[in-house]
């Protein structure tokens, strides 16, 4: 008898054993992932652009702002102690029912100045669906802000807007803005 419990005394101990090495491994594998640092906005109504000018979207709606970068209108804007390089998106779906142009732009701005993203189009721009996106990384420190702006030479007919849409699967929200931290 003393023989089988000095067996399950070892056996114990080996499983106890076990068990702290693969509580480990799990710590360190799938441990919690912090929120990740930065927003997603977008609008959901059309915005009508004038052609020669360099017009900054108006979002209407926040999708993710966990860092609250968002200032409710045109910008996301780097809260203090969340400096760091930035990975950005600027999406815009062109609404083609309403007019026809020439040569979009799509660019993503910071501090109202340096583009930082740009996607742009030479030609006319007539019919159906067209989505341009900019993305691109950029450094930043508290109180930088990105804006989403476009700019079209000129309108054929008109008016046109930049489409609103609260987004599918098939059509991702446009247009939005998003920007994501990826390094300190």
């Amino acid at each position: 008898m003393a023989e089988r419990t000095s067996d399950l005394i070892t056996v114990v101990a080996q499983l106890r054993a076990e068990v702290g090495r693969l509580q480990q491994l799990a710590a360190s594998r799938w441990s919690p992932q912090p929120p990740p640092i930065g927003g997603k906005v977008y609008r959901n109504v059309d915005q009508t652009i004038s052609a020669a000018t360099l017009t900054a979207i108006t979002f209407t709606t926040v999708e993710d702002d966990p860092g609250s970068f968002w200032d409710g209108g045109n910008k996301l804007i780097v809260p203090a102690g969340r400096a760091g390089r930035y990975l950005i998106v600027g999406r815009v779906r062109w609404n083609l029912t309403a007019g026809s142009f020439t040569n979009p732009i799509t660019a993503v701005r910071l501090n109202n100045t340096l583009a930082v993203a740009r996607d742009s189009w030479i030609g006319s721009v007539a019919s159906g669906g067209m989505t341009q996106t900019a993305v691109g990384t950029v450094d930043v420190v508290a109180t930088d802000y990105l804006e989403l702006v476009v700019n079209i030479s000129a309108i054929t007919t008109g008016p046109v807007q930049v489409e609103g849409q609260a987004g599918t699967t098939a059509a991702p929200r446009s247009p939005s803005l998003e920007m994501w931290r990826i390094a300190t």
